[in-house]
């Protein structure tokens, strides 16, 4: 579906940051995990929408944005649901 736009960015000492933008807000980061010795944690995906976990483990990048989007769609789906409290409320 692509919702999300890659960036590529040096981030901090020197690694490669992959930076995915939702419009014009970033959303996600994906970053090599240099201390971790299990394969299956080599990226880092961070998320910075609410309600949604922060950090996840992958063995690759192609995990980690197929991953990303997954999310996108749940929580966009979830934001569009009518509200509980204002379902009583009729």
């Amino acid at each position: 579906m692509n919702k999300i736009t890659w960036k590529e960015e040096i981030g901090p000492f020197g690694y490669l940051s992959i930076e995915g933008y939702v419009g014009k807000w970033k959303m996600f980061s994906i970053s090599y995990n240099g201390i971790d010795r299990d394969k299956s944690k080599r990226q880092i995906l961070f998320c910075t929408l609410p309600g949604i976990k922060n950090r996840f483990d992958f063995p690759d990048e192609e995990s980690a944005k197929e991953k990303a989007e997954k999310i996108i769609i749940y929580w966009l789906a979830e934001l569009n649901k009518p509200n509980e409290a204002e379902n009583e409320k009729d």
